[in-house]
């Protein structure tokens, strides 16, 4: 299945987003291992959804009810569970979940480096993991875990998730110090679960009187550093409502906002109105990326989720230029990079984007693919361990993406050609099978400039 795109002038339009599947299944997946009844909605429909009911049926039971999808787990120690979906972004937080919960985790084949760093966060708690491969598949599974020890000071925002995924799996009661602002989808779901979970600054209020200011700083017998510093406090033991089913409500998908920020940053002509859009920061990653570039979009929240507020984004006209860009925690861009490349491959100037070094753990290589991406594109670029640096320009010819490096980058790949002045074909299998109707919805916002294209369609 090829997706073909031609040259847009115009994109002129509203577009409902779809609820986030990414978020469903890390929420479906958490109600598994934590053996809570639970209502999740509303209910994103796709192959990849499909996929994930019928792998975990030995799981749960799932029952439709409205727009609900009501998920009564029946999971016991020991048994198998199935997470084939390795292009969701949080698909490590599952298995860690899982594992926590001593389910045997089967998934695809994962690399070398993808089982080096799941087994670092098992250390990292005082825990150990057994992979075993065969048939193109890993299974995992937790080996010890009576020493568990959560890391007093040792988590970065990259472990921090991933620690906490394990812990709420194991139902540990953990505490530890970070100098670092800790907000991300997996704290937003301790919330909806009820588990008592806090983050507080331990940073004293900033004296306003000049000699009390003075007192204290002779007081201090060595210099301490001004920088942030919060307690994380979480009892994943019981919750406060120990019987209570939980209720979580899905905010629009996170990805496609990516695509769309994508594609109006390339065709800035029209009005693009994006409704049921997630405004939290760590699910916006692009939209914050264009804002550094003088972008000033239009929000307004409409309504709150599980995961934050929610709500209207319309974007307005800006130049494209090239910008750096840390990628850390990597859980906030790894969904989102693929879109973020191709807006700094038509930006003038250069683009960096650092700390990407655990995309290479993916299978495939999720950095090469980009990187393979921008060949095809004849964008001038260069790859680092940890990232990719490319000189943008303003216009290129179309270009074929025969390999499938998944829905995230053949679909920013296919926006890109929205730009170019030749034709652009892309493999979209993925595409369809994770985000039907996408960019059918799309394409019919868009004005094209060649009349003779005005209906766009998989071939």
């Amino acid at each position: 299945m090829v997706l073909e795109t031609h040259a847009v002038v115009d994109i002129q339009g509203t577009f409902e987003l779809p609820p986030s599947t990414d978020l469903f299944l890390l929420s479906a997946t958490a109600l598994i291992a934590s053996g809570r009844t639970g209502s999740i909605g509303p209910i994103p429909h796709s192959d990849v959804m499909s996929k994930f009911f019928s792998d975990t049926a030995p799981n749960a039971t799932y029952e439709s009810a409205e727009a609900l999808c009501v998920v009564r787990p029946h999971t016991t120690q020991d048994q198998d569970i199935l997470l084939t979906d390795t292009e969701n972004a949080y698909h490590d937080l599952m298995i860690l979940m899982c594992v926590g919960a001593h389910l045997r985790v089967t998934t695809r084949e994962l690399s070398a480096p993808k089982q080096v760093f799941l087994q670092s966060i098992a250390a990292l708690v005082a825990c150990t993991l057994t992979f075993s491969s065969s048939n193109n598949a890993t299974t995992i599974r937790l080996d010890a875990s009576d020493g568990f020890t959560f890391p007093q000071e040792d988590c970065t925002p990259e472990t921090l998730p991933h620690c906490l995924a394990l812990s709420f799996g194991l139902q540990k009661i953990i505490s530890s110090t970070i100098d670092f602002s800790f907000v991300t989808p997996i704290r937003s779901l301790f919330e909806a679960f009820s588990y008592p979970f806090s983050v507080k600054s331990l940073n004293k209020p900033e004296i306003n009187d000049p000699l009390e200011r003075r007192i204290r700083l002779m007081q201090k017998k060595k210099k301490i550093s001004d920088g942030p510093s919060f307690l994380v406090n979480g009892d994943f033991s019981q919750p406060l409502i120990p019987r209570a089913p939980a209720a979580l409500t899905i905010p629009g998908d996170e990805v496609l906002l990516s695509l769309l920020v994508c594609a109006k940053s390339l065709i800035p002509r029209g009005s693009l109105v994006i409704n049921n859009a997630p405004l939290e920061s760590n699910l916006m990653a692009t939209l914050d990326f264009v804002r550094k570039m003088g972008c000033r979009p239009g929000l307004q929240e409409t309504h709150a989720t599980s995961f934050g507020s929610c709500g209207m984004v319309q974007m307005q006209s800006f130049t494209l230029t090239g910008r750096k860009t840390s990628c850390s925690p990597l859980l906030h861009f790894k969904s989102q990079l693929p879109a973020m490349t191709i807006i700094a491959a038509f930006s003038q100037g250069q683009s960096v984007f650092r700390e990407c070094s655990l995309f290479r753990t993916e299978t495939p290589d999720r950095l090469s693919a980009l990187v393979a991406c921008l060949q095809e594109i004849e964008t001038h670029h260069g790859e680092m361990p940890d990232g990719i640096v490319l000189e943008g320009s303003r216009q290129y010819d179309g270009y074929d993406i025969a390999p499938d490096y998944g829905a995230g980058i053949n679909a920013a790949c296919a926006l890109g050609g929205m730009k170019c002045l030749g034709k652009t074909k892309c493999e979209g299998t993925s595409i369809q099978a994770r985000y039907p109707g996408f960019f059918d919805t799309l394409f019919a916002l868009c004005e094209y400039r060649n009349v003779k294209n005005n209906q766009q369609q998989l071939l």
